[in-house]
């Protein structure tokens, strides 16, 4: 410690925290509004957008830069993840491991990466000439409740984060597509099944449903985000990404997974959905800007 008080510099350990990232952008770029840090999975990333979403809306500021990002193929994170039965089993399949939704599905495969969007109020975003991807008109979020990192058998924080979601969005259940969370583990796909049947109803068996963890890997902390990312982009070309590596549904993933290959279905809305393995979930709607 004596040794170490004359070799780093004193904000060594402030500027390293987690939080400081935003320092370091806001710093960069003369941010000074609202600024907030969320730590967490794929939660965390997801409603840093949605407090964005609320920031905007409440008027407290115009445009934010928003999302999240993580580095869980460090040695560390994946022998944690590893013990927690998140990563999958199957490493003999390869760039196929991760089969979310499939009957062959052991977990998760991580990858490396963030996603950072930009949110505006609309009219300003127009007025500037930018190019709009999609609209986000409501967001929610919930807690299973339970000890983590286990999951409600009906994964109730999920349901309650897309009812939540949908309400403050003032529209019906009727959806066209939604990024799933889809981690690829029995349990974790299991459940998100049955929590988009609690809040979506008849609606659930009508959607177009898939999650990009095959192609992308698990981001876990930016996963949210890449989800919301995803959709904006799906909602603006009209095109539905495929679950890939999913050819059979599992006991109980009864919906429209999406297998094979991308859709050109023009979807008009949309959620996007993110869950921690602390039991957190947020959920995103959005609608097409056309």
């Amino acid at each position: 410690g004596r040794e170490a008080s004359s070799i780093l510099a004193p904000l060594f350990y402030v500027e390293g925290l987690q939080p400081a990232a935003l320092f370091h952008i806001s710093q960069k770029f003369g941010i000074r509004g609202a600024n907030d840090f969320f730590a967490g999975t794929a939660d965390a990333s997801a409603t840093a957008l949605g407090r964005a979403f609320r920031a905007i809306r409440r008027g407290e500021c115009d445009v934010t830069l928003a999302g999240g990002y993580d580095e869980p193929t460090s040695w560390w994170t994946m022998s944690k993840m590893d013990g927690l039965g998140v990563l999958t089993t199957r490493n003999d399949l390869g760039a196929d491991a991760c089969r979310p939704f499939d009957k062959e599905h052991s977990g998760s495969v991580f990858g490396e990466g963030a996603a950072l969007l930009v949110l505006e109020e609309r009219e300003r975003a127009l007025a500037r000439g930018a190019r709009v991807y999609a609209e986000i008109d409501g967001f929610g979020s919930g807690t299973d409740c339970v000890r983590p990192p286990g999951t409600h058998p009906r994964a109730r924080g999920l349901a309650r984060a897309i009812t939540r979601a949908l309400a403050d969005a003032r529209r019906d259940t009727a959806t066209d597509y939604i990024a799933a969370h889809g981690c690829a583990t029995p349990q974790g796909d299991v459940s998100e099944t049955r929590a988009l049947h609690d809040a979506l109803g008849t609606a659930a068996k009508a959607a177009q449903i898939s999650s990009v963890k095959p192609q992308t890997g698990h981001l876990v902390g930016g996963a949210g985000a890449l989800n919301a990312a995803v959709t904006a982009l799906a909602l603006h070309h009209g095109t539905v990404p495929a679950t890939r590596g999913h050819d059979e549904p599992a006991a109980g993933c009864d919906l429209d997974w999406v297998p094979g290959s991308p859709r050109d279905t023009r979807p008009g809305t949309a959620l996007a959905l993110a869950r921690g393995l602390e039991g957190q979930a947020a959920a995103l709607s959005m609608r097409a800007d056309r």
